[in-house]
């Protein structure tokens, strides 16, 4: 995924706080969601997702073509 100033769609960017003890089992979760559905929704460009070393916090970033399509997704 690649971030710059000439973009002119949408980025949504989430995070989750979560115990060490849970972070992976989010993260599959997460990485699964984007296999089977987000990523074949219409206008989904691409996705990141990354942990920090603690194993309490995931960031997930993704880029849609605009922001109505992403609001779209969101809600199916």
């Amino acid at each position: 995924m690649k971030m710059s100033p000439e973009f002119t769609g949408q980025t949504v960017i989430t995070t989750f706080e979560m115990t060490p003890g849970t972070a992976y089992d989010l993260m599959e979760a997460l990485r699964d969601a984007y296999d089977d559905f987000i990523s074949k929704q219409p206008g989904f460009i691409a996705a990141g997702l990354h942990m920090n070393d603690a194993q309490t916090r995931i960031a997930n970033y993704s880029q849609w073509r605009d922001r109505r399509i992403s609001g779209d997704a969101a809600h199916a």
